[in-house]
């Protein structure tokens, strides 16, 4: 975690409390390496981006920046281009196939998200999150478990 150069956040826009709890979890991540670069992505179902989102700095990709077969273009679409440290797939409740295709289409040794059924394919650290804990748990758990990765890296 102390070495990453840059790592990719993927949510969904359901909850505004949620989403200013996992940007916050992005801002501690870049605390940890200086020079690193988080990148943020976010999905509404909406049509467009509702306003209580406007004041986060993220890329937001809408319905209407799909293509036919749920396929993000433009911005988000850049994003699939690049090669990232890591993952963090913030869609804890029910997948959507939009956030699916990203997570499984960027490139990356290390893909983190909750532990479900649809899951299993794709991603490498899979938290169980039960259904009394939030979003702030699961922020937790991913900054725990990253740093005892870096401490076994450090150690080997």
């Amino acid at each position: 975690i102390h070495s990453f150069k840059n790592a990719l956040i993927v949510l969904k826009l359901d909850d505004p409390k949620e989403a200013k709890q996992i940007i916050q979890f992005g801002k501690k991540l870049k605390a940890y390496h200086d020079g690193s670069k988080i990148d943020i992505i976010a999905f509404t179902e909406e049509k467009e981006k509702p306003d209580a989102f406007y004041f986060y700095k993220a890329n937001f990709f809408t319905q209407k920046d799909l293509n036919w077969y749920f396929k993000p273009n433009g911005v988000v679409f850049d994003s699939l281009q690049k090669k990232y440290d890591f993952v963090v797939d913030f869609s804890s409740k029910a997948p959507s196939l939009p956030m699916t295709f990203l997570v499984t289409s960027v490139e990356s040794n290390l893909k983190i998200g909750v532990r479900r059924q649809e899951t299993q394919d794709y991603l490498n650290l899979m938290i169980e999150l039960a259904p009394n804990k939030d979003v702030s748990y699961l922020c937790e758990q991913i900054l725990h478990y990253l740093e005892l990765i870096n401490q076994n890296n450090y150690a080997a």
